[in-house]
């Protein structure tokens, strides 16, 4: 049961850092959205060595993982120019690089991805049982919801001028959508859920 409540807490630590950008650095909506997106990134790589882990019937995680890497890459390639063609006010991929604004924020949250795989995926077996077809498909239903509701958000922010109010509602919701999300992607085996 701990485990899963560190990486909840990590998750959630994690994402409070777009609020102190937001309070204290000036960040604008670009600057999150783009964050917010290269999450995606970073979910994607993470899946590869989750397909190669699972143990259940089916295809080989090595065979799937080569047509996840071309199906997510091109999704979250096409999801990017959209992102920072119509979204991003000038925020490029720099911005993620040692020295960017956000480089610091892509480490805090790629440690948090991190830290749930090895103590859920790999702590807590997760792979027991699971085929690479089926880990195939978990990214994609959280990263829909997810981007639906951020892009939404986002282009309400941008049409009101990005008030702070508006950008930290915006952030909050993402939190409790990336909780809810990690909450039932790391079900027990005993069917409940674990926080």
């Amino acid at each position: 049961m701990f485990p899963l409540r560190l990486s909840a807490l990590v998750l959630i630590l994690a994402n409070l850092i777009p609020v102190a950008g937001v309070i204290w650095w000036n960040w604008d909506i670009g600057s999150v959205i783009v964050l917010y997106w290269f999450e995606n990134v970073i979910i994607g790589v993470l899946n590869l060595p989750k397909m190669w882990m699972t143990n259940g019937s089916g295809k080989s995680g090595i065979g799937l993982s080569l047509f996840f890497a071309l199906h997510y890459g091109m999704f979250t390639g096409i999801h990017g120019v959209f992102v920072f063609e119509l979204l991003a006010g000038g925020t490029t991929l720099s911005a993620l690089l040692p020295g960017g604004i956000l480089f610091l924020t892509v480490l805090v949250m790629t440690g948090s991805h991190i830290l749930s795989f090895i103590v859920n995926y790999i702590g807590g077996r997760e792979f027991d049982g699971r085929s690479a077809k089926a880990q195939m498909a978990r990214p994609y239903a959280r990263v829909i919801v997810l981007h639906i509701v951020i892009l939404a958000g986002a282009a309400l922010v941008e049409s009101l001028g990005s008030p702070l109010p508006a950008m930290l509602m915006l952030i909050g919701v993402k939190i409790v959508i990336d909780l809810i999300a990690h909450t039932l992607s790391h079900k027990s085996s005993a069917g409940g859920l674990r926080l």
